[in-house]
């Protein structure tokens, strides 16, 4: 089986490939996308991301979810470790980038990823089992270890990605845990039950 390494590189040039147009479009109606699944729709604290260079743009999204009330939070970098905090997205957040150039807000309410009803992850690849392939950083893992054994109490998770990004079968480790549904811009897919 192909390394993640060269997983991670096959799928990129996949994201790249997309014109600029394109992901603009797609982008424009992931909050269409989003309220097509009854359970995304009654989720009312849901995390999100800042897109990186490639990477689907939820910041659509984001905005059409704070316009209707939901508690929106984006992830924070902690000061040691890697397990992510997620800080409300809203009008008096204050924002400043960290220490990888990345946008994040400063907020009262700050919790972590058992905390919400719904997070999108970000992701360079996904397979029909549910599998996510990420950047390689380990935040979402380190993030997501809580999780493991006890899916039930978290949140719904779902990958958010260009539909080329999907893929029969990745190379899976022990720490790996698979997502609950993916959205792309051909819609929802469900992945199965754990």
């Amino acid at each position: 089986m192909i390394e993640k390494s060269a997983w991670r590189k096959r799928l990129k040039a996949r994201r790249r490939a997309l014109s600029p147009s394109q992901r603009q479009r797609i982008a424009r109606a992931l909050p269409t996308r989003f309220a097509q699944q009854a359970r995304a729709g009654k989720a009312r604290r849901v995390g999100l991301f800042w897109p990186m260079p490639d990477e689907i743009d939820p910041r659509p999204l984001l905005q059409a979810l704070v316009q209707r009330g939901v508690a929106c939070y984006l992830p924070a970098l902690p000061l040691r470790g890697r397990r992510l905090w997620f800080t409300r997205c809203d009008a008096r957040s204050r924002w400043y980038h960290n220490r990888y150039q990345i946008p994040e807000c400063r907020h009262p309410d700050r919790r972590r990823a058992e905390k919400l009803d719904l997070l999108l992850l970000p992701l360079v690849g996904v397979d029909r089992q549910g599998y996510r392939l990420g950047m390689g950083g380990g935040f979402y893992d380190a993030t997501l270890a809580s999780l493991r054994g006890r899916r039930a109490a978290g949140p719904w998770l779902v990958g958010l990605a260009y539909a080329c990004q999907q893929v029969e079968a990745l190379p899976v480790d022990p720490w790996d845990i698979r997502l609950d549904a993916l959205l792309t811009e051909q819609g929802w897919q469900r992945f199965p039950a754990r």
